[in-house]
């Protein structure tokens, strides 16, 4: 949205409809209550006998918003949160999940899992109740980023042990340092590359001084007689090329 309003802008109007038309997007409906059809359940809202859970969305979070009110209607955070879940594979779920619960999200409060509790009744179908319960069983705030999340989906799903996430480990020279997966003798890397091309927004480090600085501490992990595995994006988009790097590092398989 924010890349679609400054184009808007500047023909001198705010963000409409139209200029959402051409990101892809997927329709994800509320969830059903019991008994009811989609036709069903717009006849009750529309006769005033259901109301789809509701909250309140303040917009002045986002300065690049322009022409709109300034709080909007929306589902209530942890129901949609668990609606969208419910339809997501194990990945997707994760990167949710793991966000929500670490308090990586624009919101007044962070969620626990008790603020799920009251609309997992809405989980009408066996399908939809299990891939939840498989998300929050796996679900661990300690992911740092969405790519730690789906990497760690990944892992699982190529039949690895589950590494131990954030695990702090004293270099030679002192440092403290921590890997962002961690097995007997081998710890992994999530490469994003942001860190690097925006180290000196983020840090104040320019891109030079942090590859450095990267190199240097993975020069002092293998000097502990680890091994080192780095894990990009495109690892990610090619399950193949993840299984192949952590089978010869000897990562532990689980089946």
């Amino acid at each position: 949205m924010a890349d679609h309003q400054a184009p808007a802008a500047a023909r001198g109007r705010p963000l409409s409809g139209r200029d959402l038309q051409p990101i892809p997007l997927r329709r994800l409906g509320a969830a059903l209550p019991e008994g009811a059809g989609r036709e069903d359940l717009q006849l009750r809202i529309r006769a005033g006998e259901y109301a789809v859970p509701q909250d309140s969305l303040g917009l002045v979070v986002h300065p690049w918003l322009r022409g709109v009110p300034e709080r909007v209607d929306v589902e209530p955070l942890a129901f949609s949160v668990l609606d969208t879940v419910a339809e997501s594979s194990l990945a997707e779920a994760a990167v949710i999940l793991d966000a929500v619960l670490a308090g990586r999200i624009t919101s007044e409060r962070t969620l626990a899992l008790d603020d799920f509790v009251e609309w997992e009744p809405y989980l009408r179908t066996h399908r939809r109740r299990a891939r939840w319960a498989r998300a929050v069983e796996f679900a661990d705030p300690a992911a740092e980023s969405p790519g730690e999340s789906g990497v760690r989906a990944l892992i699982r799903e190529l039949g690895f042990h589950a590494p131990e996430l954030q695990r702090e480990f004293v270099l030679p020279d002192g440092r403290r340092v921590r890997a962002d997966f961690a097995w007997e003798g081998v710890v992994a890397e999530f490469d994003g590359m942001v860190k690097y091309r925006r180290s000196q927004e983020l840090s104040g480090v320019s891109p030079v001084d942090a590859l450095e600085a990267e190199k240097h501490r993975e020069d002092g992990l293998r000097a502990l007689g680890l091994v080192v595995v780095r894990i990009i994006w495109d690892d990610i988009l090619r399950p193949e090329r993840l299984r192949r790097k952590l089978l010869q590092a000897g990562v532990p398989r689980a089946r």
